[in-house]
């Protein structure tokens, strides 16, 4: 049970708030060690004064030339509040103060990076609490964004997974996303010039295209509003290369697993949105990029190797992503299938994006299939496989 330990500890505490902010950082983070561990023995009314405490030390400092000597102690502030954050506490008006404040600041990455890592933190817990409407984590993640240097690895991969959270929630509207692609555009020399910024920059941009494609509304669909996804490639000499050879996209993000699944889905997800229009550049791109050659491409790549995709199905880390990309592609694959046949018995020819042997897929899945029923009869799968493996069933 909580008990009321912040009347014992005031002195204490004030004590370790102010060494919060020595500049040595050892004792800096000692102090935040202390602060967190008083926070899970308290009531949230006294973690409420804990963090007004912080929060007032915060939206108080003053930043001077040296940028780089504020981050330490503004790092280990924002990890206690982090900490009380995942420990289910939300206090909206305080969090507003910290963002207004750092929002007005000029600031250097080791600041910057730091609030990233706690607003983040705000992203996902929204988004598993449904409680995203107390927030204005549209605003807040639009500006956040436009703040991030995108001249370096670090930065460019915080974008990428800031991005990955906040399509959780749809949060960002269509003129917001737009803002964005456009500093995807005016950065582009250095996002895909550089070799080390590539792989994450390539899977930045079709993210960026999903969330664009995604704020379409169905009765506003027409030919005006996919321009700007092909405008982005068409100005872009980085990008052009790709857009007619998808085993190039595939390499590049190949050595990152969590990237590969998601530019999978994420294309899947594109070519759906793009299904109904008749514009050349439009079926050119459906043509090189049909979700089932994306998917023959990546199972070459792995030698059709099933054991993979069973590992990440099994793995803490990957379980959800990749899950949800084969459920999405089984389902397109399955619906495939049925109008093949049907265009067989009907003496018609598919569409020719789609039009191609699939063998190898089907066997991949086969043992897939085996492997994860076997072990479910045995008792021995973590969870419930029954809704993957029905669809599966339907394309082997």
């Amino acid at each position: 049970m909580k008990t009321n330990y912040l009347e014992l500890n005031q002195q204490n505490l004030e004590e370790m708030i102010k060494y919060l902010w020595f500049p040595n950082k050892i004792i800096s983070f000692f102090a935040s060690t202390i602060i967190i561990k008083l926070l899970s023995k308290v009531t949230n009314e006294d973690k409420k004064i804990i963090i007004e405490k912080i929060v007032s030390k915060i939206t108080n400092l003053e930043i001077k030339e040296d940028k780089e000597s504020a981050g330490n102690p503004l790092k280990h502030s924002l990890r206690i509040m982090k900490y009380a954050l995942e420990d289910n506490f939300y206090e909206q008006n305080l969090f507003l103060l910290i963002f207004n404040w750092f929002f007005s600041q000029n600031f250097h990455p080791s600041i910057l990076f730091p609030i990233f890592s706690f607003f983040e933190t705000l992203i996902d817990q929204a988004y598993i609490s449904k409680e995203n409407k107390n927030f204005l984590l549209g605003s807040f993640s639009s500006r956040f964004i436009e703040l991030l240097p995108l001249n370096y690895e670090p930065s460019c991969q915080k974008l990428l997974q800031l991005l990955y959270s906040i399509s959780k929630l749809k949060i960002l509207d269509h003129q917001q996303i737009q803002k964005l692609s456009n500093k995807i555009i005016e950065n582009s020399s250095i996002l895909f010039g550089n070799e080390e910024l590539k792989q994450f920059s390539i899977s930045l941009f079709f993210r960026l295209s999903k969330l664009t494609l995604e704020n379409i509304n169905k009765e506003n669909i027409n030919e005006k509003n996919y321009q700007h996804f092909f405008k982005m490639i068409e100005i872009n000499q980085y990008l052009q290369q790709f857009l007619n050879n998808p085993k190039l996209i595939i390499d590049l993000v190949f050595s990152n697993d969590e990237l590969l699944i998601q530019i999978l889905d994420d294309f899947l997800f594109i070519y759906l949105k793009l299904k109904q229009n008749q514009d050349e550049k439009i079926s050119n791109f459906r043509l090189n990029f049909s979700p089932i050659k994306m998917f023959e491409i990546f199972a070459q790549e792995i030698s059709f190797d099933h054991t993979i995709l069973l590992d990440w199905i099994l793995s803490a880390e990957m379980s959800e992503l990749v899950l949800v990309y084969l459920l999405h592609f089984l389902k397109f694959y399955s619906n495939y299938l049925k109008l093949k046949n049907l265009n067989e018995n009907k003496k018609r020819k598919i569409d020719e994006d789609l039009s191609v042997e699939k063998e190898g897929i089907q066997k991949i899945f086969m043992k897939l299939y085996l492997s994860i029923s076997s072990s479910y009869q045995k008792n021995l799968f973590p969870f419930n496989p029954t809704q993957l493996l029905k669809r599966i069933s339907e394309i082997i």
